[in-house]
């Protein structure tokens, strides 16, 4: 039997897309809105899913871990120019 509201998770959900889009939004960079553990676990998952095969089509040569590093690292120096970074927003131009 299912017990609480259905509500409150729903709630829950919305409440931390909002925050991520505020933060967003105010042109924090994306590794602000996550933990370096969840961050490295999506890096690992998506390097397991292409395949050694691919990762050597894309020069991403090197362990697992060592490309976490290189991945943490590109996005450390991202700019909101390259890939992986949201641009930041732009301020309206007051006449």
């Amino acid at each position: 039997a299912r017990k609480g509201n259905r509500n409150v998770a729903v709630i829950a959900i919305a409440r931390k897309l909002s925050t991520q889009i505020w933060h967003l939004l105010m042109g924090n960079k994306p590794e602000l809105l996550e933990s370096n553990k969840s961050r490295n676990g999506k890096f690992k998952a998506l390097l397991t899913a292409i395949g050694k095969v691919r990762r050597a089509e894309l020069k991403l040569l090197g362990t697992l871990d060592e490309l976490v590093v290189e991945l943490n690292l590109r996005l450390q120096k991202c700019d909101g120019s390259t890939w992986g970074c949201h641009p930041k927003p732009r301020q309206a131009e007051s006449a």
